[in-house]
């Protein structure tokens, strides 16, 4: 009695093409980050948007947004550089958590550079 060919014996081959977890925690990580970036232009837009036009709540909402995306960027970019660090895995995750997380930093930082500039120079 012979086997069919789709059972054939390999092995070296488990069924399971290894993953690269933190690869893909780093792209859910950029993901959480852009997403925590449209709340906080949505909680930015209702602040100034109010009647009150509290900017001291305004100031503290970006703050706190900034501080957390600031993490959570972070994090994706460890995590993306410890993804391509890992032998034997697969790296288009971890390269993209990697850039991702560098991307929303550097905008990051942009933006929070951009905020300090207007008001020292605003006299």
């Amino acid at each position: 009695m012979t086997n069919p060919p789709h059972s054939a014996h390999h092995p070296h081959d488990t069924g399971r093409r290894p993953g690269n977890p933190g690869g893909l925690i780093s792209v859910i990580l950029v993901a959480a980050a852009l997403a925590l970036q449209l709340v906080s232009a949505v909680v930015s837009a209702a602040v100034l948007g109010s009647a009150a036009m509290r900017y001291d709540l305004y100031g503290l909402f970006t703050t706190v947004f900034a501080v957390l995306q600031g993490l959570v960027a972070i994090a994706a970019i460890v995590l993306g550089a410890m993804g391509l660090a890992a032998r034997d895995r697969p790296k288009a995750l971890a390269g993209i958590g990697l850039g991702g997380g560098t991307v929303v930093l550097f905008g990051l930082l942009a933006g929070q550079l951009t905020t300090l500039l207007l008001f020292a120079f605003r006299g």
